[in-house]
Formats: structure tokens, sequence, C-alpha cells
């Protein structure tokens, strides 16, 4: 009996139902005889479907690592408009705590500009250096 041993070959290594199946358990199911001629016409099937099964779990390997790749992306960006939205924040602040340190409310004016940067407090200064610091540490943390 002459067999299409392409057909059969493709059977072996792509259908789902002989994915862990033997050479000799393939012939029983296909009700093909287990011979010297099957053997000849099958060497190297196992070890083919093997080295295929490699290649696409490789393939599936580099499409979650890049999917992982592409998340960490996202979540940097994420971090960067909120440390950047944070930093906005922060110098306005800074800018209308320097504003109202600026306007003298004894004369009811405006101090001079040479005045107006000595009135800033260390402390504000301080706490906008802290603030700035842990945002870029956790800004760094997820990139890491």
């Amino acid at each position: 009996m002459k067999h299409d041993w392409q057909t059969l070959k493709r059977t072996y290594m792509y259908d789902e139902k002989y994915k862990n199946t033997s050479l000799r358990k393939f012939a029983e199911k296909e009700e093909l005889a287990y011979d010297g001629n099957y053997i000849a016409q099958t060497k190297n099937w196992h070890s083919e479907r093997k080295q295929k099964q490699m290649q696409i779990g490789c393939k599936t390997d580099a499409k979650i690592e890049k999917k992982i790749i592409e998340e960490t992306a996202k979540i940097a960006e994420r971090y960067s408009k909120i440390y950047d939205a944070l930093l906005s924040k922060i110098e306005n602040q800074l800018e209308e705590t320097y504003m109202s340190y600026a306007y003298d409310h004894e004369k009811g004016k405006n101090m001079p500009a040479g005045l107006r940067t000595k009135i800033v407090k260390p402390q504000d200064i301080k706490a906008l250096a802290q603030a700035i610091s842990l945002a870029r540490q956790g800004y760094s943390e997820t990139i890491s």
C-alpha cells in the first residue's frame, strides 16, 4: 500500500492531537504498519518536530518580551508625565509663594526687585528639593 508520506509528516508535525505522540503511537492511530519501511520513511520526524516546537517557543518568548518592554515603556512614560506635572505644580507654588512674599503688606506695595530674592524662605527651597528628589526616586525605580 502506498502512502503520502509528506501529508503524514505534516499531520505528525502540526496536528494538535499528535502533539505529544511517539512515532509508534502515530502509526497505530493512522493504522500504518510499524515496520522497517515506516521507520526509514519517518526517520528524523521526531527531532524535526521538537526543533519546530522550540522555534515556535522562541518566537512566543520574543513576543512576550516585546510586550513586557512596551508595557515598561508605557509605565515610564506615565511616570515621566506625573513627574513633569509635579514639577510644574511645585514651580507654580514656589512662584506664588515668592510673589506673596514680594508684596510688602506694611507699605501696601511690591518690594524692590533686589529685596525679593532675599524673601524666599530656605524651608520653601528645602521642601521643593525634597519633593523633586522623591519624584526622581520614584521615577527611577520604575525604570530600573
